[in-house]
C-alpha cells in the first residue's frame, strides 16, 4: 500500500513539475498562435513558410529554430499553420524544429559542451527534419487543406485583444487535449521506468542506446533548456552521444500529444 501511495504521489508531482517547466513555453506557442492569425494572416504565414517553394521545409526548420517554444506549445501553433494550408511536411519540419533549438537554449548549450557539438547537432536536426517533411509530403501529396480567413480586426487595441481571444480559445480547445496527453506520457514513464535505469543502459559502449533512447524519449519530454542541460551530463558521464541526439531530436521534439495531432 505504502508502495502504491508513494507511485501515485510520485506521478503527481512528476506532472506538476512537467506543466510548470512547460507553462512558459506554451504561453509562448499560444501568444505565437495569435500573431500568425491576426497579425500575419494566412497569406503572411504562406509567405514566410515559403508556401509552394523548395526551400519550404528548410524555411520552417529556420522559423523554429528562433521561436522559444517546446513540443507542447507548439502544438497551437502547428494547429494554426494547418488552417492557413501549408503542406504537412512544412508543418511537420517546424513542429519537430521549433522545441529542439532557440537562442537561449543554444547559446546555454554553448556552455555546456564544445561548439562543434552543438552546431554539429543543429545541422543535424536540419537533415532530419528535411527528410521526414520530404518523406510525409511523398506519403501525403494532398494532405494541405486551408480553411477561410477570418475577418481582419482593425489596428490597435482590438488586434491586440482578438490576439488574446485566439490564444484563450486555443487553451481551451483541443489544443488542451493534446497537452494534457503529453503530460500524461511523462507521468506514465516515471511510474514504469525504475530508478537510475537510464545510467546503467545509455552507455557509449552499449550500441543499442540510441535505440534504447527512441522507445522511451518520446513520451519523456523535456523542454529545449532541460534537453540541453541533459545533453551536458551526458557529455560528462560519458553517455552515447547517439542517445544524447535522440534525445535532443524525440524527447525535446516530440511528445505524445504532438503525436495524436499529427
Amino acid at each position: 500500500m505504502e508502495t502504491f501511495e508513494s507511485l501515485i504521489w510520485g506521478a503527481v508531482l512528476r506532472g506538476s513539475q512537467c506543466l510548470l517547466q512547460a507553462a512558459p513555453y506554451i504561453v509562448t506557442g499560444l501568444v505565437t498562435a495569435g500573431i500568425f492569425q491576426r497579425l500575419l494572416g494566412h497569406e503572411g504565414m504562406r509567405r514566410l513558410f515559403g508556401y509552394g517553394t523548395r526551400r519550404a521545409i528548410p524555411q520552417a526548420w529556420l522559423v523554429g529554430m528562433l521561436l522559444p517554444i517546446c513540443s507542447l506549445g507548439v502544438i497551437p501553433v502547428a494547429r494554426e499553420m494547418r488552417r492557413a494550408g501549408l503542406s504537412g511536411g512544412t508543418i511537420l519540419a517546424f513542429a519537430l524544429a521549433a522545441p529542439l533549438f532557440n537562442p537561449l537554449s543554444l547559446l546555454y548549450g554553448l556552455t555546456l559542451s564544445e561548439p562543434f557539438t552543438i552546431f554539429a547537432f543543429g545541422f543535424c536536426t536540419l537533415i532530419v527534419v528535411t527528410v521526414v517533411g520530404l518523406i510525409w509530403d511523398w506519403l501525403f501529396p494532398n494532405s494541405s487543406v486551408a480553411e477561410e480567413a477570418p475577418q481582419p480586426v482593425p489596428q490597435g487595441l482590438r488586434r491586440m485583444l482578438a490576439v488574446a481571444v485566439v490564444s484563450a480559445r486555443e487553451i481551451a480547445g483541443p489544443s488542451l487535449l493534446f497537452v494534457v496527453v503529453g503530460v500524461l506520457g511523462v507521468v506514465a514513464l516515471s511510474c514504469i521506468l525504475p530508478h537510475a535505469s537510464l545510467q546503467r543502459t545509455m552507455s557509449h559502449e552499449n550500441p543499442w542506446a540510441p535505440l534504447l533512447m527512441a522507445a522511451i524519449a518520446v513520451p519523456a519530454y523535456a523542454t529545449p533548456m532541460l534537453a540541453m542541460s541533459q545533453l551536458g551530463s551526458i557529455f560528462q558521464h560519458g553517455n552515447s552521444v547517439g542517445a544524447a541526439f535522440t534525445l535532443l531530436t524525440l524527447g525535446a521534439g516530440t511528445n505524445l500529444g504532438l503525436v495524436l495531432w499529427m
